[in-house]
């Protein structure tokens, strides 16, 4: 093969890989996960559900955004809790400078300031005893907390029990997984559709749980197999504004 010949085919195939990294960032970038608004008086209650008592691994990953200025109280964005407490629940700090990951009676708090009311995308990686938090793919605190073993009754988003510590804001993209996710494949796949050609290609597409969704006009969690329920909060929103949601090109 001739040193020109080589150049051609070098030059070839620095295109071709061009085009294929420009079409994976607009494939990612054309995806909005369904965007729900709670206003603090709305939420959605599930009865609860074998899938969601994994107790040593677990990944639980969501976009959100805090839409308050003052709150005497600290807002659930998610729970899954039975008369004896929390197996697990998330939660944000009134003043809106951390998010907080409940277990039993273990509380700890992740510092970050959400008070921007942007969305920003948060993640959750329990391993055995230990909690690492990531925020927009940063690592933000390493928790001495994990999953709590106890009996549920109900699962809920953007309230801790259906009715006590209502969200005000967005929430969008909620995942839940019954693995530990590398970290680069949460920051790989978060704006991809998990349903779509590319997102079926996830690594550990087989221990989704189930993920947040929009049919009829209404918020619903599905699991892998079926949906938990047709109750959800409204107005719903099927697809956010491009300066709400960040792209993975702009990463």
């Amino acid at each position: 093969m001739n040193k020109k010949y080589s150049r051609i085919k070098l030059i070839q195939l620095v295109i071709a890989a061009i085009f294929i990294v420009q079409a994976n960032l607009g494939l990612a970038a054309s995806y909005r996960p369904p965007l729900a608004k709670f206003t603090g008086i709305d939420s959605v209650t599930y009865p609860d559900d074998i899938s969601l008592e994994f107790k040593r691994f677990a990944t639980i990953e969501f976009w959100v955004a805090a839409s308050w200025n003052k709150l005497d109280y600290d807002p659930a964005i998610l729970s899954y809790l039975g008369d004896q407490g929390a197996r697990f629940a998330v939660l944000m700090q009134a003043d809106r400078k951390g998010i907080g990951f409940m277990a039993g009676q273990k509380w700890a708090v992740a510092p970050f300031d959400f008070s921007d009311g942007k969305l920003h995308h948060v993640a959750f990686i329990v391993i055995d005893s230990r909690t690492t938090v990531f925020v927009d793919s940063e690592i933000i605190a390493i928790m001495p907390i994990s999953i709590a073993d106890l009996p549920s009754r109900d699962f809920n988003i953007g309230s801790f029990n259906g009715r006590d510590a209502q969200f005000i804001g967005s929430l969008a993209g909620l995942r839940i997984w019954d693995t530990a996710l590398d970290p680069d494949d949460i920051a790989a796949y978060r704006l991809i559709d998990l349903k779509s050609e590319e997102g079926l290609k996830h690594p550990e597409i087989d221990s989704l749980v189930g993920t947040s969704a929009v049919e009829n006009g209404k918020l619903v969690f599905v699991l892998t197999e079926e949906p938990l329920s047709l109750n959800s909060p409204e107005p719903v929103i099927d697809a956010v504004d491009v300066d709400d949601m960040p792209t993975e090109s702009a990463r």
